[in-house]
């Protein structure tokens, strides 16, 4: 039986206290579907708008939960029952969730079942929608366009709250559907591989670093990723501080386009064309500051040049051949192949190969190795010539 969508029961908890006892129940559980619903448009950190729960299956004892983060004072119960080993936690696609109720309560849900990593493992396609998947396993089709809208408005509309009902009610019944079929093809130590990662919780802390990693170009020299690194981590902790987004503090283009300039006047900060008036008016003199502070630092202080990637225009042909190498064991392990390697992927694997290494790299360790890894390796050695 599936849920009805027009006559979906569900109930409110907006006290701590009756937060408290909900946990107590649902740690009694084998396993409990998990979604929030945030607002992260004018905000460093996502503010969480709704929790939803969701335990049972419909017909038996489907309960559905919808937590209000902002009448509630203390969310802290949530940690006992994302920390209890013995209840799955359920939820669909949740890198943003994971991130926001780590903030929310200091825990990640321990053990994880992500259904779009499920789905993969099972064939059911390569990073599926919550509603295309319910679609494609039930047959039954979601309402949409509640996603983005004010998840912080009160009182919430009641087609948001159908639509938040509807995210959560059909994860118990896809964890049980699912779970059978990575058992029925002997990939349930997949699974729990896949999620390792996402349950660590140190993932989950602030890093200065995320964009200068995102920004930083083989080009570029030490000083110049000096610089940038220098500005991008006083940009991040400039955007906690003050709880904006990273490109309402100064724009990433302009970022860049310091570093390579590395100005030292105002009058030279002023030909950075992507930096607004009101960045050069509130920030100028910090920018600049930053810059020769970075400028002046020591030569062994220095980030190291990226190396530059061997050129595998040469390899256009193998690289092909070696994709539609993927794709053929894909097709028979009956796997979407962006689960085994993108082209990405394979390119790093080529230059690895041409590098004199026999192994397959460490993004092809665990199931991974012999399905493709292996495979991979065997297949360079007869498609790719050493030149």
């Amino acid at each position: 039986m599936l849920p009805d969508p027009d006559r979906l029961p569900f109930r409110w908890i907006r006290t701590t206290d009756a937060l408290t006892r909900a946990c107590a129940l649902w740690r009694r559980r084998v396993a409990v579907g998990l979604d929030t619903e945030f607002v992260r448009e004018r905000t460093y950190y996502a503010q969480l708008g709704l929790l939803q729960v969701a335990v049972g299956l419909p017909g038996d004892d489907l309960d559905i939960v919808l937590v209000d983060p902002l009448e509630i004072d203390d969310l802290s119960p949530l940690a006992e029952l994302l920390d209890d080993p013995a209840v799955v936690k359920i939820l669909h696609s949740p890198s943003e969730d994971l991130e926001i109720l780590h903030r929310a309560v200091g825990s990640v849900p321990t053990p994880l079942f992500d259904t779009q990593i499920a789905a993969a493992l099972t064939g059911h396609g390569w990073s599926l929608g919550f509603a295309p998947l319910v679609d494609g396993v039930f047959g039954a089709e979601l309402p949409k366009g509640q996603t983005r809208s004010n998840w912080l408005r009160r009182p919430l509309s009641d087609d948001q709250v159908r639509y938040a009902a509807l995210d959560v009610a059909y994860l118990p019944l896809l964890h049980r559907h699912l779970a059978r079929e990575l058992d029925d093809l002997g990939r349930g130590a997949w699974m729990r591989e896949e999620m390792a990662p996402r349950e660590d919780s140190s993932a989950y802390g602030d890093d200065d670093l995320i964009t200068y990693r995102k920004l930083r170009r083989r080009r570029a020299s030490a000083r110049q990723l000096g610089v940038l690194r220098a500005l991008c981590i006083w940009r991040e902790r400039e955007a906690r501080r003050r709880d904006l987004p990273r490109n309402f503090i100064v724009p990433e283009q302009a970022l860049g386009e310091i570093a390579a300039k590395t100005p030292r006047s105002l009058a030279q900060l002023r030909r950075i064309r992507s930096l607004r008036p009101r960045d050069l008016e509130r920030h100028g003199r910090s920018l600049l500051s930053i810059v020769a502070e970075a400028l002046d630092t020591p030569a062994h202080e220095l980030p190291a040049p990226m190396r530059q990637p061997r050129d595998l225009a040469p390899y256009k042909a193998e690289v092909k051949a070696l994709r539609a190498e993927i794709e053929s064991i894909a097709a028979r392990h009956g796997l979407p192949p962006e689960l085994l390697a993108n082209r990405r992927a394979v390119e790093a694997a080529v230059r690895h190969h041409l590098d004199g290494h026999t192994q397959p790299l460490p993004a092809f360790d665990g199931w991974r190795r012999p399905v493709v890894g292996e495979p991979l390796v065997e297949a360079m050695r007869r498609l790719v010539p050493r030149r």
